[in-house]
This record gives C-alpha cells, sequence and structure tokens, in this order.
C-alpha cells in the first residue's frame, strides 16, 4: 500500500510537471539551452588516448613502475622500421639508409635517438685511446671492404635480432622517442646547467686515453651523470609522451617512408607502441565518424516507420544529440579522455535516449488523438503514463553502468562514472525538452488516430503468446533449464585474453608489418627488468655482472607459454666490448672484467668516450642496472607465466637486490588480471543492486526475486555462446554483463509493474499475463529492436572489440526480449498459482 501511495505521489508529481512545462516553453527551452551550454562548453578540448597506460590510474603500482622506469632510463617502446632489400650490405642501400635517417631525424618531432646499421655503436681500441664510433662511418665502396663490414656485423651478438635478423636479409631502423614532453623552456635551460659540468653532454671527441689506465686499488668515483627530470617536478608543466605526440611522429614519418618506397623501390615494414598507438586512435576516429551517423539514420528510419511524422524523427534526435554532446563536454571538464571503453558513449547514449523518447512520444500521440488535440493535457498525460517509468529504468541502467565505477581498469572506472550522467542527462532532455518542443511547434494529428490505436495483429501476436506461455509454463522451465546447462558449459571454455593486435583485422598493414617484424627480428614488446642492489658501485661485483650475463643466456634459449624472447641485452655486452678493446681487440677477450676495480674503470673509460649508451642502462650510482627483453606481439594470457618466470628466476638469482619487473608486456598482462577483478567486482554490484531494486518497486520478495531470472538467463546464455564459438573475454566483451543486465531489466520493469498492477486486480495469473503483454508487449518489442539495432551497428567498425560488443550486446537484448514474453509469465504461472484469488 505504502509503495502504491508513492507511485500516485509520483505521478501526480510528473503530471504537474509536464504542465507546467507545456504552459511555459519558451522558458524551459531558454533553461534548457543555457545548461546544454555550459555543459557543451569544454567539448572542443576533446582527445582520445588509446595507449596502454591509459588502462591504468595514475596510483595503479603497475604503472607507477612503469613511469619510475621511464623516469629513470627512458622509453621502452621504440618504433620499429625494418627494411628488406635486396642485399643489406649494399653500398647503395647502406647509402639511401644514411640518408633517410638524416631526413627523419630532421623532419620527425619527439625522437630522441635513432639507431641503424649506419650508426651503430662501434667498441674498439686504438693505440693508447678506446674509440667508441660509429659502425659505417663511410660506406665501403670495394667488395672486400663489404665483405669485412658484413662479417663485423654478422659476428657482433649485440646485432643479432636488434639491427639485423639472423639471417642477414632484414635489417632495423630502431627510434627511441623521448619520455618525456616539457613545455617549459625554463626546464631547458635547467638541463643544459645540470649537463654543464660534465663533457659527455656536448659533442662526441672526448674520448680517453688508455695510456693512464691501470687496474688501481683505489676505485673511482662516480661520474657526474646528467640528471633526469622526475614526476615530482611541482612546476614543470610535463606530460609522458604518448597517443597526441604519436600521432604527429608518425603523421611526419609516414610520408618520409611512402617516397622511399615507390621512389627506391624499398619494402618497409613499421611496428612497435607508437605505430600502433596512432592506428588505433585514427581507427577509433573512423569509427566515430562513421557509426554515429550510420546509428542515426538507422533511428529516423525507425522512428519514421513508427510514427510517420516529422516531429517523431526530429525531436528525439534533438533530445539525444544534445545529450551526447553534453555527456562528452562532461567527460572532457572531469579531466577524462576518449579511451578505448568510453568510445561506446556516443552510440549507447543514442539507443537509450531514443528509447525513452520513444516511451513518451507513443503515449502522447495516442493520448492527442482521444483528447481532440489538447497538446498540453497530452504531454501532461504522458509524462504522468511514462515519465516514472522512464526514470526507474534510467535508475537501473544507470546502476548497471555505475558498477564499473568499482573496475580495477582505469577506462572501465572512467566509463562508469561518466555513462551514468550521460543516462540522468537522456532523462533530464527527455522530460523537459521534448514536451517543450512538443508545445511550441505544430503537431500533426491523422485522423486515424483519433478512432484506433491498436494494432490487431500484435494484439493477436501478444495473446498467442500469452496463452502458449502459461499453457506450456513447465516445459518452457525445462527448457530454460536445459539452456543453462548448455551455457555453463560454454562459461567453462571462456578464456581471457588482452590481444591489442586482434583488435584490428589480420589485413591491417601494421598488423602484417609486426607479424613480418616478429618473425624476423623475433620481437617487438619490451620487457624490462630493473635490479637495484642498493649500494652505489653495487654494479662493479664481478659475481653481479657474472649473473647478468648468466641470465642473458638463460632467457636467449628458453621459451615458456609459447612466448621466445628474441633479443635480451644489459650493461654486460658494453663491458664485453671495453674489455676486448684493451686487449689488443682480441676475440678471445670479448669476456667480462675479473675484476672490481677493473670493472669500475672499464665503466668510467665507456663513459669518457662520448657515448651515452651506459645512461639509459643504469643510474648514476652504479646500483641499479636495466635488463631489457624483446617478445613477439601476442595476446598478454601468454606473457603470464614467462613474466611469472622473469620474476622468479631474478628473485632466486639476485636475492639481495630489489627485483622490479615493468615494461609494456607486463602492463600488458597487469590489464588482463584488471579485467577478471573487474568483471566480478561490476556483475556482483549490478546484480545485487538491480536485485534490491527489483524487490523494492515491485514490492514483492517472491515477485521481485523471481523478475531477475528473466535478466540473468540471457546474460548467461550469452556468456555461454561467446564460450562456444571461442570470442575471448576481454575488455570489451567484459562491459557486456553489466551494461545487459541494466539495459535488459528496463523490459523487466515494464512487465513485472504491469503484470502485479493486473495480477492485484484480477488475482489470476493468466489474465494478468494477458493483460501484461497486451499493454506492455509492444513497448517492450520496440525498444528491444532500436537497443539491438543500435548496438548492432558497432559490427560495421573497424575495431573488433568494438564488433564483438555489438553484436553480444543485441543479442543478450533480443534474447531479453524472447525472456520476457515466455520465462517471465511461465515463472509467474508456476510460483504464483497458489496465490490467485478472486479479483479485488
Amino acid at each position: 500500500m505504502r509503495m502504491t501511495r508513492l507511485k500516485h505521489w509520483m505521478e501526480t508529481r510528473f503530471f504537474a510537471l509536464g504542465m507546467g512545462i507545456a504552459q511555459h516553453p519558451l522558458i524551459t527551452l531558454l533553461l534548457v539551452g543555457i545548461v546544454s551550454a555550459l555543459l557543451i562548453a569544454p567539448l572542443p578540448r576533446l582527445t582520445i588516448d588509446t595507449s596502454n597506460e591509459g588502462f591504468f590510474s595514475p596510483d595503479d603500482p603497475a604503472l607507477v613502475a612503469y613511469d619510475d622506469f621511464r623516469d629513470r632510463f627512458g622509453k621502452d617502446d621504440e618504433l620499429m622500421v625494418v627494411f628488406r632489400p635486396p642485399e643489406v650490405f649494399d653500398y647503395t642501400f647502406l647509402e639511401t639508409l644514411r640518408t633517410m635517417q638524416a631526413e627523419i631525424g630532421e623532419k620527425v618531432p619527439y625522437i630522441k635517438k635513432i639507431t641503424s646499421l649506419v650508426n651503430a655503436r662501434r667498441t674498439y681500441g686504438k693505440e693508447d685511446v678506446l674509440v667508441v664510433e660509429k659502425l659505417i662511418e663511410t660506406t665501403p665502396t670495394t667488395p672486400e671492404a663489404m665483405v669485412e663490414l658484413k662479417n663485423r656485423v654478422m659476428s657482433n651478438p649485440a646485432y643479432i635480432n636488434n639491427l639485423i635478423s639472423a639471417d642477414g636479409r632484414f635489417t632495423a631502423m630502431l627510434i627511441e622517442p623521448v619520455a618525456v614532453v616539457d613545455h617549459t623552456e625554463s626546464d631547458n635551460l635547467d638541463a643544459a646547467l645540470d649537463n654543464f659540468d660534465d663533457p659527455l653532454a656536448f659533442g662526441e671527441d672526448a674520448g680517453d686515453g688508455l695510456e693512464n689506465f691501470d687496474e688501481s686499488p683505489t676505485e673511482p668515483t662516480p661520474p657526474k651523470r646528467a640528471k633526469v627530470k622526475t614526476s615530482n617536478d611541482p612546476f614543470a608543466p610535463r606530460h609522458y609522451v604518448s597517443t597526441g605526440e604519436y600521432r604527429q611522429m608518425m603523421e611526419a614519418i609516414t610520408p618520409i617512408l611512402s617516397r622511399y618506397r615507390s621512389e627506391q623501390k624499398l619494402t618497409i615494414h613499421v611496428a612497435g607502441n607508437p605505430a600502433f598507438t596512432d592506428r588505433i586512435t585514427r581507427a577509433v576516429e573512423r569509427d566515430n565518424l562513421t557509426l554515429i551517423p550510420l546509428s542515426m539514420g538507422m533511428m529516423v528510419i525507425f522512428l519514421a516507420l513508427m510514427f510517420r511524422r516529422v516531429t517523431g524523427v526530429v525531436y528525439p534526435l534533438l533530445v539525444v544529440t544534445l545529450t551526447i554532446l553534453s555527456t562528452l563536454g562532461t567527460l572532457v571538464a572531469m579531466g577524462l579522455r576518449l579511451n578505448l571503453v568510453t568510445n561506446i558513449l556516443p552510440i549507447f547514449l543514442l539507443v537509450v535516449g531514443v528509447a525513452d523518447s520513444v516511451h513518451i512520444l507513443t503515449i502522447f500521440y495516442r493520448r492527442l488523438g482521444q483528447n481532440g488535440g489538447d497538446r498540453q493535457e497530452a504531454i501532461a498525460h504522458a509524462l504522468r503514463h511514462s515519465g516514472l517509468a522512464v526514470m526507474m529504468t534510467s535508475i537501473t541502467t544507470a546502476a548497471g553502468l555505475y558498477s564499473f565505477s568499482f573496475a580495477d581498469m582505469a577506462p572501465v572506472v572512467q566509463l562508469g562514472q561518466v555513462t551514468p550522467i550521460g543516462i540522468g542527462l537522456a532523462f533530464f532532455y527527455t522530460i523537459t525538452l521534448l514536451p517543450a518542443l512538443i508545445s511550441l511547434f505544430p503537431v500533426k494529428i491523422p485522423p486515424q488516430e483519433a478512432t484506433s490505436s491498436h494494432n490487431p495483429l500484435m494484439d493477436r501476436t501478444m495473446a498467442s503468446i500469452s496463452a502458449f506461455s502459461c499453457r506450456n509454463a513447465k516445459g518452457i522451465l525445462l527448457v530454460c533449464a536445459l539452456l543453462l546447462v548448455v551455457a555453463i558449459t560454454g562459461m567453462a571454455q571462456l578464456r581471457l585474453s588482452h590481444n591489442a593486435m586482434s583488435w584490428l583485422a589480420k589485413s591491417n598493414p601494421i598488423r602484417v608489418d609486426s607479424e613480418v617484424i616478429d618473425a624476423a627480428m623475433k620481437g617487438s614488446v619490451a620487457l624490462e627488468v630493473v635490479i637495484d642492489t642498493g649500494k652505489p658501485g653495487g654494479l662493479y661485483e664481478p659475481a653481479f655482472t657474472r649473473r647478468l650475463e648468466e641470465a642473458v643466456h638463460h632467457f636467449e634459449t628458453q621459451s615458456v607459454g609459447g612466448v621466445k624472447i628474441g633479443k635480451a641485452s644489459t650493461i654486460t655486452t658494453i663491458l664485453k666490448e671495453v674489455n676486448r678493446a684493451l686487449n689488443e681487440n682480441q676475440a678471445a677477450h670479448y669476456l667480462l672484467p675479473e675484476s672490481r676495480n677493473l670493472t669500475a674503470q672499464e665503466f668510467l673509460l665507456f663513459e669518457g668516450s662520448g657515448s651515452e649508451d651506459l645512461e639509459k642502462m643504469v643510474d648514476s650510482q652504479f646500483s641499479m642496472v636495466r635488463f631489457s627483453m624483446r617478445a613477439p606481439f601476442l595476446d598478454a594470457v601468454y606473457y603470464a607465466p614467462y613474466i611469472q618466470k622473469t620474476r622468479s628466476y631474478f628473485t632466486d638469482h639476485f636475492p639481495d637486490s630489489k627485483i622490479v619487473v615493468t615494461g609494456i608486456a607486463t602492463l600488458f598482462l597487469e590489464t588482463m588480471h584488471a579485467i577478471l577483478t573487474s568483471m566480478v567486482k561490476s556483475y556482483t554490484f549490478a546484480l545485487v543492486v538491480i536485485t534490491l531494486f527489483m524487490v523494492m518497486l515491485i514490492g514483492h520478495l517472491r515477485m521481485g526475486l523471481l523478475s531477475m531470472a528473466p535478466n540473468l538467463l540471457p546474460i548467461m546464455l550469452v556468456l555461454g555462446l561467446m564460450g562456444w564459438i571461442g570470442i575471448p573475454f576481454d575488455f570489451a566483451t567484459m562491459l557486456t554483463g553489466s551494461i545487459a543486465i541494466g539495459l535488459v531489466v528496463d523490459d523487466t520493469i515494464h512487465f513485472m509493474h504491469n503484470f502485479k498492477r493486473y495480477f492485484d486486480a484480477s488475482g489470476n495469473v493468466d489474465q494478468a499475463v494477458r493483460e501484461t503483454l497486451l499493454s506492455t508487449g509492444r513497448a517492450i518489442l520496440i525498444t528491444s529492436a532500436v537497443l539491438a539495432a543500435g548496438f548492432l551497428v558497432f559490427l560495421l567498425g573497424e575495431i573488433r572489440t568494438a564488433s564483438n560488443f555489438g553484436i553480444i550486446a543485441a543479442s543478450a537484448v533480443t534474447l531479453a526480449m524472447i525472456a520476457d514474453f515466455f520465462l517471465a509469465p511461465a515463472l509467474m504461472k508456476i510460483f504464483l498459482s497458489n496465490e490467485e484469488r478472486e479479483p479485488s
């Protein structure tokens, strides 16, 4: 009784709101316009973030560790440009490579360093001087000199699977972006002053002589090193290089590479995180520019067929357009960016907003035909009849989306924060802007609407479904139980996945190039290990460097879980090069120094040679070292055992050091773990909150609990279908469950709300089901069709994650409609028959 009084009070308030808007439409439009202008104002600052870091909150431990790594050592995600010329060791090609590298260095922004065969490090001793110079100072012009160069390259382990493939057919240009973009000139001045006392920062001619070299027992003082600006600087407006800078890099380098492809007939492949991030960002933009108009076009056709009038098309589109723009403006005002998850916002709000408008307009047009054209009364009646239902469905949909606020993935959390706001705005515009427009502008009333508002075919169909469901209730439950078993079996076959490359079609150039490079160079994704000895000069210990060298051999010869490291590197390569140079360049001395003092002296000599290679591998106190590995671009599920093995190996072999495993590959793995934990949190929250809401809304415990079955069965069927057909459970498909729970419950609310009304009046389940489907079944069918059609638009997108989300969400909505037509009546028939009574 209390719920009935509350419902009546709410409906009265909606009636009063409708009358107030109908009597003052201009004031309403003015207020709506002011609110809209304020919300939309930040929209021009909207940006897109498709980076791997974008999947994490700023304080996530994985991202904190990765940021600390970037602050200390720079970027780990290089842009790899790989060439397959007819012959690598050819004068024309090497000169072309030199020219191209110079042009890229001059024209492409945000580059810290470019390395290829023409400027790779060559370390040797000459008389009493340690020389560190470019591998090819002058390109050989004779066959004999070219053969000598080839032998020198192919015999150097540092070059293999790094700058040249093991078979010598491919060669790479490695482009390292700067780690941080800093916009203040004062910071540049500070960096210059920091480097002023360091002669290595100016020029390459500061070679150290060997004439004074000895194994003095006095350990050299670690040299002063250029500072790396850290994220704790409160004054410098800075950010890590990411989506925007990668776009500028690719926009600059793409025409250069295209020109060399066409003019020099070169085969060039491009891979690496900068190229992939740019390609995904452009795909997101193209999808938005394509799918949103297509979805709107579909809504135009649907609304035109349904209402057969201009106002029935234009007004809902105005509502959803303002909803989308206001929501995106709010997203920007919250300091957020569009990403691979929130990218679904525009189309999602489009279909949800149209469904809200359909509920109001359907009742309005029907009432307008019945009351002789009194628009004010028809508006107020429509809000009293459907305003509460639209509000309740908006709350349940928002609750389903809000569940993502508890996820462990930053983009999913942002979706949970922003989408409920968008749903609320859709409701706001539906009950304010829509009535004001109806009141202000003429509405045509076709004569046939004044006499009939029924569809005989639809009525017969709903009556038949009602009779079938009640007559075969036990059979329907048996079929649903069997389907549930099949679904659970399929769910057991679901596999977690986070494979960014699979988001693109197999024919996509970046995917093709990445596969070629992974095959040729044995890897394009970085896995980094930072080993901190905790004491200055800790890297000088011969036992420590020997363990590092053993780790290199270990990881280059191991394969775990389908991952084979193509290249492992650390400071031992530099030490062995210097040691060989100090011993008359004899190959037999390509070994690690055997004493602490000799190790320290060799480090000091190398730093004095003018090379900066050591700077990005150790810290200034020689207490911390970087161990880098490069692996193929694979699904993160394959990285899990390898990263675990890597962490265990270094923990066991360096027990006195602090071990941090990081890099892009680690971010992939942490993202996959976040998918699983986010799913558990969001699904649990959505299920509990919406169940409680259904019980309170219906005012009947058993009926409220039973009403959740038609909502949960479709979700389980869809998850089972994913398992059977092999659709992975990734960050996009994870969204389906909570979103679908929030959406499909809308139709169940309409069904159960009306069923309880008719059951209380008649005391008969069969009659209540019949009346419910005759009055509500059409609305359920229409809104389900709108939602399914809107989600299916995602199938036309370039990004496969969005396509998978579209087909799964559309399937869930369709199955939920079927469950409301058949399972819900069957449940009511079986479990409420003992409550049947005389009509009240």
